[in-house]
């Protein structure tokens, strides 16, 4: 999961207590592939119900998605971020109606001030608009094949105007444990701002994703992100519902205080 930057630790997986109740627990990894580095980041996920929650590890970090928000629990500091306008459409909203703030205020203004103020609301408008676009993908099924965690998997290429930017490796759900649970979590995640961060490790931008992906019949364990021609990055799903300890429910913590933000810091 990009924005996690934290190290691999399986001391801290061992701290979480088992759950009795339904779920699955998965592990994301997302590593760099660019030339001399060795960045890597490590997420204990666990979903549930269409929810999900992700912990870095060595973080105090959590975060929850549901009930159509992003809570982001910090226990160091013992307090709560509220995502207000975690989804795509209440995000593409709120800057709707901040570009209309603009040109309300431009209506008010003198004419020397009016036309600037007016060309700032149109070119956040022409940002806007842009956003809500989705960006057209091929899927190719290839007859290479990889291994991820010991599962077998077939590789999808996905193609943006021609060009390779990405490779799924897919494994059939119903040979994954929990695996149409992930996939109900990744499509609920599709509904959140950048949500593909969260579930692929990639950006896919805030529209017209999930279909893509939906259509691979199957759980992606591997994305693999190309640039320019060659591989950049790469994420895995791995230790999926085999035993591995997971996070606690989805309760938020009592006692926290909690504050409302317009998007994840």
């Amino acid at each position: 999961m990009k924005g996690c930057v934290v190290r691999y630790s399986w001391a801290l997986v061992m701290a979480f207590p088992l759950l009795a109740r339904g779920g699955t627990p998965y592990v994301v990894t997302n590593t760099s592939l660019l030339p001399h580095t060795t960045s890597a980041s490590h997420a204990q996920f666990y979903v549930s119900q269409g929810r999900v929650r992700a912990a870095e590890f060595d973080s105090h970090r959590v975060f929850l998605f549901k009930d159509r928000r992003i809570y982001l629990i910090d226990n160091a500091a013992k307090t709560i971020q509220v995502v207000t306008s975690a989804l795509v459409d209440e995000g593409t909203a709120r800057m709707d109606r901040r570009v209309q703030g603009m040109q309300d205020a431009a209506a008010q203004m003198p004419a020397e001030k009016r036309a600037v103020m007016e060309r700032m609301a149109a070119d956040m408008k022409a940002m806007n608009d842009s956003r809500r676009l989705a960006v057209p993908r091929d899927y190719r099924i290839t007859d290479r094949s990889e291994l991820v965690d010991g599962r077998s998997c077939r590789i999808w290429e996905v193609l943006e105007r021609e060009a390779k930017r990405f490779e799924f490796c897919v494994a059939p759900a119903a040979q994954i444990p929990g695996g149409d649970e992930i996939l109900d979590g990744m499509k609920s995640l599709s509904a959140y701002w950048q949500g593909s961060i969260f579930a692929l490790g990639v950006s896919l931008g805030n529209v017209g994703w999930w279909p893509g992906i939906e259509s691979l019949k199957g759980v992606p364990l591997l994305v693999r992100e190309f640039r320019n021609g060659g591989a950049v990055s790469e994420t895995t799903l791995t230790a999926i519902g085999d035993g591995v300890p997971i996070v606690p429910p989805f309760d938020l913590p009592a006692g926290y205080p909690m504050t409302e933000i317009d998007s994840l810091p």
